[in-house]
C-alpha cells in the first residue's frame, strides 16, 4: 500500500475517514476489505479485486467542491502517483481494478484523468467513479468490482456493457461535472458557483446541444474507441446532474 496515511484523512460530507468509508461501502457490496497492501509480485494479497483511491487534497480547500467552486487541482503529483498505482495494481495480477476518485468532491480531478490519459491506463480498469460525496464515489466503484467478479464467476459478464459503465462514469464525473457543469451554467446564464433550477422549455435550448458535443469529446481518448453520447437532458430541471445514452457505432 501507497501512502496508508492518506486513508485517514476526513473527505467533505464525510463524518469518518476515508479508510472507514472504503470498508464500509466494501462490506455493504458483499465484499471483504484487505489494507495488508502490496507493492510487486503476482498479486500477492491474493485479491479478486484492487480498489485505487484518489485521497482527499490536504489541506482541506475550504469550500471545495466541483458543484459550486470549479476549480482546476495543480496538485499533478498526487494525480501522477495515483494513476500509477493504477498500473501498478493492474500488474499485479488482480483480475479486476477499480478507482475511486474522492480528491474532492462532486467531480473528477482534471489532473488525474490527465495523468491517467498519459499512462493510457483506462484499458486497466474495471470502474471508476468520482461523483458527490466520497461515501457514493466508493459506494459505485465497490459494487461495480463485486458485480464484475461475480459476472466473469457466472459467465454472464459482458465486456461492451462493462466498457459503457466505466465511459458513463467519465462522461458524466469528469466531463460535465468538472468541466460542462461550469460553462453551460455562465451559458444559460446562472451563476457557475451556485445550484440552479432550470425552467422545463429551457432543457431544450441549444447550449445543450452543443454541450452533448463537447461531451462527446470527452469519450476521444483511448479506452473509449467507437463508444458515443446522444439525448442529453437534464432530468431533474437543474444543471447539478444529467442524464444520457451511451451506444457503440453512429
Amino acid at each position: 500500500m501507497r501512502r496508508p496515511e492518506t486513508l485517514e484523512r476526513v473527505a467533505p460530507y464525510e463524518s469518518t475517514t476515508v479508510r472507514e468509508t472504503i470498508r464500509r461501502q466494501i462490506e455493504s457490496a458483499g465484499a471483504v476489505p484487505d489494507f495488508g497492501g502490496g507493492d510487486g509480485g503476482h498479486n500477492p494479497g491474493g485479491w479478486d479485486a484492487v480498489l485505487v483511491v484518489h485521497a482527499p487534497e490536504a489541506p482541506r480547500t475550504p469550500h471545495a467542491d466541483w458543484a459550486v467552486s470549479p476549480q482546476e487541482s495543480n496538485d499533478t503529483e498526487a494525480a501522477a502517483a495515483t494513476a500509477q498505482l493504477v498500473l501498478d495494481a493492474a500488474a499485479t495480477g488482480a483480475p479486476v481494478v477499480g478507482l475511486a476518485d474522492v480528491h474532492r468532491p462532486n467531480g473528477a480531478d482534471p489532473a488525474l484523468i490527465a495523468a491517467l490519459d498519459e499512462r493510457g491506463a483506462w484499458g486497466k480498469l474495471s470502474s471508476f467513479a468520482a461523483w458527490n460525496t466520497a461515501g457514493n464515489t466508493v459506494g459505485t466503484v465497490a459494487a461495480q468490482l463485486v458485480a464484475t467478479c461475480a459476472g466473469r464467476a457466472a459467465g454472464t459478464y459482458n465486456p461492451d456493457e462493462a466498457r459503457l459503465a466505466l465511459a458513463r462514469r467519465v462522461v458524466e464525473d469528469y466531463g460535465w461535472m468538472s468541466v460542462e457543469r461550469a460553462r453551460v451554467r455562465a451559458e444559460l446564464g446562472s451563476n457557475p458557483e451556485l445550484h440552479d433550477t432550470v425552467e422545463p422549455a429551457d432543457t431544450r435550448n441549444p447550449v445543450l446541444r452543443v454541450a452533448e458535443d463537447r461531451l462527446n469529446a470527452v469519450l476521444k481518448r483511448p479506452g473509449f474507441e467507437g463508444i458515443y453520447l446522444s439525448g442529453l437532458t437534464l432530468p431533474w430541471h437543474r444543471t447539478f446532474e444529467i442524464d444520457f445514452t451511451l451506444g457503440f457505432g453512429r
